[in-house]
This record gives C-alpha cells, structure tokens and sequence, in this order.
C-alpha cells in the first residue's frame, strides 16, 4: 500500500507520497520515488500500484510526447497511454496487483488557465481490463482507501483556515497517520521511507523531501 495524497489550488498543486517499495509478502525491497515530474507538461503524475508499471506510464509518455505538446493534450490520452503501458508490462505480470492501480496527473491546463487534475483507476472487471477517468476538485486531500475497518480521512477543519506555505508540514502530518494505521492494520503493507512532497506550479516543478521516518522514532500525529 502506498500513501498518496494530492492538494490542489487554482496556482499549485502538491503531491505526496511514500517511498517505500516491498513485495506481496511485505518484505521491504527498495526506497524509490512514486512520482514523476512532467516539467515539459507543467505537470507531474503518481499514484497507488505496480511500481513497473508506473515507470512503463513514464516510458511511454516521454517517448511518445509530441513537440509542443500541452497538459491538457497528454490528459486527453490517457486511456491509451495506460494501455500502452500495460502492453509492455504483461510479459511479466505476477497476478492482478501487477495490473490494478491508481494514478493522479496534475499539471497546468492552457485551455483553462489554472492547474487541473486527474485521476484514473485501472480495474480488473469481467471483461477484462477497463479505465475510470475522473476530474479531481481544488483543495482537499486524496487519502489512502477507505478499507474495512480503517479509516484513514482526516478533517482539514480542524486545522482552521489553510494557507499555501502551511500545505507541505500538514501533508506530513496526514501521512505520518496514514502510516501508523497501515503498521495497525495491515501487517504485510508499508508506509514508510520518506515523505517525498512535488510541487507544480505554472512555472514549473519540483520535488523535495519533507521528513524521513526513523525506526522507533514517536508519531507526529498519534491517532
């Protein structure tokens, strides 16, 4: 499982995420970046799900990228980018979570002058393989999924009024939740590594590190 989580005003979009990267048995195998900046797009993308397959949507989007072109054109695409991706991953699919994902492209939108974004859900349906593409509103956060005994949503009114320098260390805070109920709940699951924060704006990306968590080290927000 992957902490995911996306902030959004008409000017800036934040994306964080964890950097954690194990197998289905919860071994622990690699620290690695879950998003990517776009900076040719103004944009960046990440999201929950196969880590190869997240780099094969990389892959595919950088080679296939026309001069010229825009956010709103590369959203556009992206049912076929997905399926192009996944094309070149199936030789080595291990089981359904090799496939089902889900991923957030946030970026500059020249045909409404603000940042917008996406997210798209890949889901393994009777018929195969299908994509559920969706707008995602300004402001508030994408958490981790709601599962069955786990609640993972945090009120964002009991911070008072929001600020655009306050967004990074609440985003901290919400992840550093997101992990200890993971560590409660799902015992072959991880959140943990780094809180890695990428920032789109108009005028560019870029991608910081926010807190590293250190083994045995209390929570920032105990639940």
């Amino acid at each position: 499982m992957s902490a995911f989580n996306v902030f959004m005003t008409p000017d800036e979009a934040f994306l964080f995420s964890d950097t954690c990267v194990y197998d289905a048995g919860g071994s622990v195998r690699s620290w690695a970046s879950k998003v990517y900046a776009l900076p040719t797009y103004r944009g960046a993308f990440g999201g929950r799900g196969s880590h190869v397959l997240k780099l094969a949507v990389l892959a595919t989007i950088e080679s296939n990228a026309p001069a010229g072109d825009t956010f709103d054109a590369l959203c556009d695409r992206l049912e076929t980018i997905l399926e192009e991706a996944l094309f070149q991953v199936a030789p080595h699919i291990q089981g359904r979570w090799s496939i089902v994902g889900e991923y957030f492209f946030v970026g500059w939108s020249d045909r409404e002058k603000r940042m917008k974004g996406y997210v798209i859900h890949s889901k393994d349906g009777e018929d195969g393989l299908f994509y559920n593409k969706q707008e995602i509103g300004l402001g508030g956060f994408i958490t981790c999924p709601n599962m069955e005994g786990t609640v993972f949503d945090i009120d964002l009114s009991r911070f008072g009024a929001v600020e655009s320098s306050e967004i990074p260390g609440i985003g901290v805070l919400i992840m550093d939740r997101q992990r200890q109920h993971v560590q409660r709940d799902f015992p072959n699951a991880h959140v943990d590594g780094e809180v890695m924060l990428t920032h789109v704006t108009k005028g560019g990306v870029s991608m910081r590190s926010l807190h590293r968590w250190e083994a045995g080290a209390p929570p920032l927000l105990p639940v």
